[in-house]
């Protein structure tokens, strides 16, 4: 078996590329999960990645809402091919630049960036500036009217902005936005009846999401995979995370008639499922 490279191609302050599991990548070091995650394992959250991909076959087309660097939307590339096509919505300016820096090294074709927020009705909202030069969170960016000082960013409806012929999954990271970004897009749900895999880790806006989506006629189930793997790409097993077994919170939904196996025991029954509630 060939030995993984880890070495650093680009460092220019807290940015650097190394290749990772889906291609090069440029990430701010500086970011405690993305980017510690690029740097230390060669992937960010890859169980989310290959489960992922795990849906998608070449030539099918994934509309991704909340894409940051693109450490998924690369993924999502590489599965649906050249033939395919990945639409990348990503709203903060910092994050979009990276965004657009890592399909453009990996020459993806088959990926649209858009810096875009989707929401529910057209208009404009204001993204909070960061300060990349310190470590934070940078995935964990929410849009807020209310921040004057912030980027102004416009918001769209999916259903205006995207004119596509088919959809196999509706990818949905939009910290908070969720159920907005679903209503904006409910008559492409129901015309192409999409796989959605939608983060839902907010306890106050879980029962109107999950209610949104089963009136759909979808059946949502948990999915929650851990961020860190021990068969990681650099095949790293060091834990860096300050919490033990941190989790990406989310629900893969199944739309009507779609069979799903081995999932029974996560299927959520009720708008008031609540994640941790079930498994204490």
């Amino acid at each position: 078996m060939a030995k993984i490279d880890r070495k650093t191609l680009l460092e220019n302050g807290p940015i650097l590329m190394k290749k990772c599991r889906y291609g090069y990548m440029m990430f701010n070091r500086l970011d405690e999960y993305i980017g510690q995650s690029l740097e230390q394992y060669g992937e960010y959250n890859g169980a989310e990645g290959d489960f992922l991909c795990g849906l998608l076959s070449p030539g099918q087309t994934v509309v991704e809402v909340g894409a940051n660097i693109g450490t998924h939307t690369t993924a999502l590339a590489k599965a649906v091919g050249e033939t395919g096509k990945v639409i990348a919505f990503e709203p903060q300016p910092g994050v979009f630049q990276l965004l657009c820096a890592n399909i453009a090294v990996n020459n993806y074709a088959q990926v649209a960036t858009m810096p875009v927020a989707a929401g529910a009705k057209p208009g404009r909202s204001r993204m909070p500036r960061v300060d990349y030069s310190k470590p934070g969170n940078f995935g964990a960016v929410a849009l807020n009217n209310a921040d004057d000082a912030g980027d102004i960013v416009t918001v769209g409806r999916l259903d205006d902005m995207l004119q596509i012929k088919s959809c196999r999954l509706l990818k949905v990271d939009a910290e908070g936005m969720e159920l907005d970004t679903l209503q904006g897009g409910e008559e492409l749900i129901k015309r192409h009846k999409p796989i959605l895999y939608v983060e839902n880790d907010r306890k106050e806006k879980s029962a109107a999401l999950i209610s949104f989506i089963m009136a759909l006629g979808y059946a949502p189930y948990w999915h929650m995979p851990l961020l860190f793997r021990k068969n990681n790409f650099f095949e790293n097993e060091n834990y860096i995370f300050k919490r033990e077994r941190i989790a990406s919170i989310n629900m893969v939904c199944a739309p009507p008639e779609m069979k799903v196996a081995n999932m029974e025991k996560l299927k959520i029954d009720s708008p008031d499922d609540w994640w941790r509630d079930r498994f204490k």
